[in-house]
């Protein structure tokens, strides 16, 4: 099987539509990034269990923005 070891961030639309399917989707990817503000606000509890169910054979990480602040 072919795997994907680039990082691939992964949006809601994805998530969602691929809900209950998860397992084999992130069975493709080494790097899985999920932004935290989609991962705390927008996919609900049953894919968040979901998620951590997997999370021992796929690597998950979860990431934020960091913009610099205005210091004038």
């Amino acid at each position: 099987m072919i795997t994907i070891n680039d990082p691939v961030l992964f949006d809601a639309n994805i998530l969602i539509n691929f809900k209950g399917q998860l397992k084999f989707l992130f069975q493709f990817f080494e790097n899985i990034i999920i932004h935290r503000q989609v991962y705390e606000e927008v996919i609900g509890q049953p894919l968040k269990d979901e998620m951590e169910s997997i999370s021992d054979k796929s690597k998950i990480k979860i990431v934020e923005d960091n913009f610099p602040t205005d210091y004038a």
